[in-house]
């Protein structure tokens, strides 16, 4: 008997589109099933997953009873491996593994309490050693892989089965083991049964037993929020859902709902539901009653034109058929088309040009949980540069002082210290010594610190009278040595888009601060650096531009546009604009680094000129170091100067909102400013 019965009878496109869900079997249409496999050994069938293998296409279905098959398209089972007690699978074809193209398998070992991993080459599937799983502390009650096309890193979800999921991150390592390190948790609702990742779009969906189809953002620095894909009745269109299958060619998402006995379709782009089907029977073939698990069979370009399966289709668990033994139904793509009327193929999107760079350090997570950690500065040692620290605002308690690896040294509780800049070259007492400023949110004014050049020791600096803002939120800060009249001058910004301007001097040891100019942006601002050498003043008003002022206090308003955020016309731009930094370079050369925070990337453009547009990029996972790439990208600092080893070509210090591996407060991600430089071409 062969392992799929075709179907003699192609389904016409005569159905209409059904424009809604639909919550019951009344008036669901009917897809037929074109083959289906033999009854699974072990007469316990769970889920199923198509991968491309051995040259091909293999539809790979486990068995709680009996372990894995996997199956070709002409009816001969291939291979068997595994072991009974493994439940819900998913897989990747062609990663690079082991230096080789490598089918990877994901299952749940339901005897040992833990996943496991298989993996083949051009060979049979072998079990992974898997390590890092010792001190899982559930029972795993699905799971689904997410493969970053961008990163090229591969994840596990782990759902509880009670309202909690793990993300994973599954590292080959050179021995042919497979090492799991934990990145984050998500809240992803109740009593969750299925779940699938979309890789061409980085969303992961879960299903949750009689509420919905939750869809989140994959990637573990895109924030944790959930978007309801359909909700069970009277809410939405749905019963009872249980999983989940993507059809990428057609960028169709299948819903399996028991309780109704129906698979719904939703378009991928837009969420709406493209119809509700039953598995009905025939020729011989049984429909499904219940579909509880379900997975997509990938689509084949080199297949023959009768081949019923070339454009893929849908695999169903059937534990009931009319004879008692289970098996999987499938129902080829092109009756799925017929009813969904997504009949072309799509073509896989066009990666936008943002390159990834790996940090190489970080800081000690800073004291205070939620959105503390907000600006960095970095201060360069002017004769041993692993002397060098990097200071960095917490924002709900006040500022600390971190060397070059990371570790704090002081700490200032100071209030809500917002932004903080420096300069060298200020005199006080008849000494020089480095100016630290902070705009501070518990005072309305400028919190002062000096470094010592000798010592790197931080200190307070006391005003003969506080330094006042008139603000009521002083946000942004950043400092400005004057080549024309030499005073250290010191801006700041409100959320309001005002901007202040203080000349900044010593008097018998006291700062003292007077204004000398105050203008407005326009809207919320908050980033900004100055260039001493060419007197400018470069702020980001958060939702329109990166504008350039004049940095001198004469200087008026008068200003021209870096570039705009995408809302108004730019390219390069997402808002908000946060952190602005400069890098300098030989003959009055260098970058402007800009963050964009709404899109967790950077974007650079040449200090000089009319600063054209350089290049974006994103601070990806380093894995190898432990640690985690860099999201809700906020203030920034970056130097070329020499920092020594694994700085040689300058530092970049980046916030990061979003602290993972494992999850903790927020800190800020140190950079090799020469790698940004080799990943743009520079």
């Amino acid at each position: 008997m062969p392992l799929f019965l075709l179907n003699p009878v192609r389904l016409g496109l005569a159905f209409a589109l059904l424009c809604a869900s639909t919550a019951t079997v009344h008036g669901a249409s009917h897809l037929m099933p074109a083959g289906e496999t033999q009854p699974t050994l072990g007469n316990a069938p769970v889920s199923a997953v198509g991968v491309f293998w051995q040259g091909g296409r293999a539809l790979l279905v486990n068995d709680e009873e009996h372990g894995i098959d996997a199956h070709n398209f002409e009816g001969k089972r291939l291979a068997t491996f595994g072991r009974t007690g493994m439940t819900d699978l998913d897989a990747r074809s062609g990663l690079e593994w082991h230096g080789r193209e490598t089918v990877v398998v994901a299952t749940i070992d339901e005897p040992a309490g833990r996943p496991a991993i298989f993996t083949a080459q051009s060979g049979e599937f072998v079990e992974s050693r898997l390590t890092g799983f010792d001190q899982l502390t559930y029972m795993p009650d699905a799971l689904c892989l997410f493969y970053d096309r961008v990163e090229a890193n591969l994840y596990l979800f782990l759902l509880d089965g009670d309202g909690m999921a793990e993300q994973w991150l599954l590292m080959p390592r050179g021995d042919s083991s497979v090492e799991a390190r934990a990145v984050r948790s998500l809240p992803v609702g109740g009593e969750t049964k299925g779940c699938q990742v979309d890789d061409r779009v980085a969303q992961l969906y879960v299903a949750e037993e009689g509420m919905a189809i939750w869809q989140w953002d994959a990637h573990p620095e895109r924030p944790v929020s959930r978007r309801p894909l359909d909700l069970v009745a009277p809410w939405g269109g749905l019963d009872n859902p249980t999983d989940i299958a993507i059809d990428p060619d057609r960028e169709q998402i299948v819903v399996a709902d028991e309780g109704s006995g129906s698979l719904h379709f939703y378009a991928r782009d837009t969420g709406l539901p493209l119809g509700a089907f039953q598995v009905v029977s025939q020729a011989g073939i049984d429909g499904v009653e219940a579909p509880e698990m379900i997975a997509w069979v990938p689509a084949v370009s080199d297949s023959p034109l009768e081949d019923t399966f070339a454009q893929g289709g849908l695999v169903v668990t059937d534990e009931d058929n009319a004879n008692g033994a289970g098996n999987y139904k499938l129902i080829d793509a092109t009756s799925v088309a017929a009813h969904t009327r997504r009949v072309h193929l799509a073509a896989a999107p066009v990666p936008e040009a943002v390159v990834v760079v790996k940090p190489i350090g970080a800081t000690d997570p800073v004291a205070t949980g939620g959105d503390a950690a907000d600006d960095p500065a970095i201060w360069v040692h002017p004769e041993d540069p692993s002397k060098s620290l990097v200071l960095g605002t917490d924002k709900k308690a006040g500022l600390a002082v971190y060397g070059l690896d990371g570790k704090l040294r002081q700490f200032f509780e100071d209030g809500r210290v917002n932004n903080v800049d420096l300069r060298d070259g200020f005199s006080i007492q008849g000494r020089e010594v480095v100016l630290v400023a902070a705009s501070n949110r518990t005072t309305k004014g400028i919190s002062f610190y000096s470094i010592d050049p000798d010592t790197g020791e931080v200190s307070r600096l006391s005003a003969e009278t506080p330094v006042d803002t008139g603000f009521d939120d002083p946000y942004g800060l950043c400092n400005y040595r004057s080549r024309n009249d030499g005073h250290h001058y010191v801006f700041v910004n409100d959320k309001e888009g005002n901007v202040g301007q203080w000349r900044i001097e010593a008097k018998e040891g006291r700062i003292v601060g007077q204004q000398v100019r105050e203008w407005s942006v326009g809207s919320i601002t908050e980033g900004c650096v100055a260039d001493d050498d060419h007197g400018h003043l470069y702020i980001g008003e958060e939702n329109v531009a990166l504008w350039r002022y004049g940095a001198e206090p004469g200087d008026g308003e008068s200003r021209h546009a870096v570039d705009y955020t995408r809302k108004h016309g730019g390219k390069h731009l997402t808002a908000d604009i946060e952190g602005v930094a400069m890098a300098t370079g030989a003959s009055g050369g260098g970058y402007l680094v800009v963050s964009s925070q709404g899109d967790d990337s950077f974007a650079v453009y040449r200090r000089e000129g009319d600063h054209d547009f350089v290049g974006r990029f994103r601070i990806g996972m380093n894995a190898e170091r432990g640690l985690d790439g860099a999201s809700e990208t906020d203030g920034v600092d970056v130097t070329s100067a020499n920092l020594g080893p694994g700085f040689s070509g300058g530092l970049l210090v980046v916030q990061d909102g979003r602290n993972l591996m494992p999850e903790s407060n927020q800190n800020f991600k140190f950079v090799s400013w020469e790698a940004v430089l080799d990943a743009l071409g520079e």
